[in-house]
């Protein structure tokens, strides 16, 4: 029998394994679009040996707009004409 691999549940659902041979990338993706690779060696399969290092995308949210600045504390909003 062949020992787990334990990942932290925060990582979120598996949404896809690439690649080809032993090594492979398992993709995680969590409540807050984060997508998270492990790589992942199976070279051993009753023994898989699951990488430290990882690849994050961060996405950017639909919209996301830069906020406008404000004038200094004491000095009048300009109107709008």
């Amino acid at each position: 029998m062949g020992k787990s691999v334990d990942v932290p549940f925060g990582y979120g659902d598996v949404i896809s394994i690439t690649g080809s041979g032993p090594k492979v990338v398992v993709w995680f993706k969590d409540a807050n679009s984060l997508i998270r690779g492990l790589l992942m060696d199976l070279t051993d399969p009753a023994n898989p040996v699951l990488n430290k290092e990882e690849i994050i995308i961060r996405r950017k949210t639909e919209g996301q707009v830069r906020k406008k600045k404000l004038p200094p504390v004491g000095n009048p909003l300009p109107l709008k004409p």
